[in-house]
């Protein structure tokens, strides 16, 4: 960490606020996911003479959640900029006219970046660029800056189920019979009977211990094609009682390569890079 008197003591600030506000965050998600914002729906395959069970989220989340990260992703955004400015301040005796580059193109990047680099001293162009802010390059930090652009405050985030699976912790039919319980490519127990028609490259569940208590763990194949919302399908009709509880995580909702990533891995990973970023350029040009 950077003594108090560093020059860019107000850009670790931001970064260390960031990083306590995510901490909160990740509380804030917990508390959503405890108080189950979802509900069990079913759907006859008539076809297939089998009822399908899901979950389906009941809750959006919190508008203050948003907020947070809004407030969050602005508080990383801006030391990428202070951090330039401070070093312009030193070579030229001015502040203004520097930002980091991100761009629309590659043209427009590389056209950018030569207008900084002439405000800035010989090797922080190069800094720059290995940041890889250009057009196809860091999705994180590409995605921190365009968040700020257009959301201010009004991030797009929502919350999606399941992420890493669900746990399972008890089971009774009271009618009807299990066709299948997990997914179909990925974890899924079946009985004995129906393994001949069961995926080669199914799996069996994980039997863990949480809170002192037993749950088996079903994980989706997402890339192999399972619904991850699904969780047994049973015969037309079937009734059941279960203690079943699916992973519900929030995440940025239209970021391309971010939107099944969880927001807090999203936001660590985008002040990582950040603290990435300060410290290269402090190790060059103020120690």
């Amino acid at each position: 960490m950077v003594e108090p008197e560093s020059q860019l003591a107000g850009c670790w600030e931001k970064t260390e606020w960031a990083n306590t506000e995510i901490a909160k965050l990740e509380s804030d998600i917990r508390e959503f996911s405890a108080a189950n914002p979802y509900e069990i729906r079913s759907e006859a395959d008539v076809e297939r003479g089998q009822e399908v069970w899901r979950f389906k989220l009941s809750r959006k989340a919190p508008e203050a959640m948003a907020i947070r990260v809004g407030n969050i992703l602005q508080n990383l955004r801006e030391p990428l900029d202070n951090v330039l400015a401070v070093l312009s301040e030193r070579h030229r005796g001015r502040e203004t006219g520097v930002a980091f580059p991100f761009s629309d193109t590659i043209k427009h990047y590389d056209a950018e970046l030569v207008k900084i680099e002439k405000l800035l001293p010989a090797g922080a162009g190069e800094l720059i660029r290995k940041a890889e802010t250009y057009p196809g390059g860091n999705t994180h930090l590409r995605a921190l800056h365009f968040l700020n652009r257009d959301k201010k405050h009004r991030v797009p985030i929502a919350p999606f189920s399941v992420n890493t699976g669900y746990l399972w912790e008890s089971l009774g039919m009271l009618s009807g019979h299990i066709i299948r319980l997990g997914f179909e490519h990925g974890h899924r127990l079946v009985p004995k009977e129906r393994d001949l028609v069961a995926p080669d490259n199914a799996s069996a569940p994980s039997f863990i211990i949480r809170d002192g208590k037993p749950y088996v763990l079903f994980e989706p194949n997402i890339v192999a094609g399972d619904d991850e919302r699904e969780f047994m399908v049973t015969t037309p009709g079937a009734k059941f009682q279960a203690d079943i509880k699916p992973t519900v995580e929030i995440s940025f909702s239209k970021i391309k390569g971010l939107e099944r990533e969880p927001i807090c891995i999203s936001l660590h990973q985008m002040r990582r890079l950040v603290d990435g970023i300060l410290l290269t350029f402090e190790k060059r040009f103020f120690s």
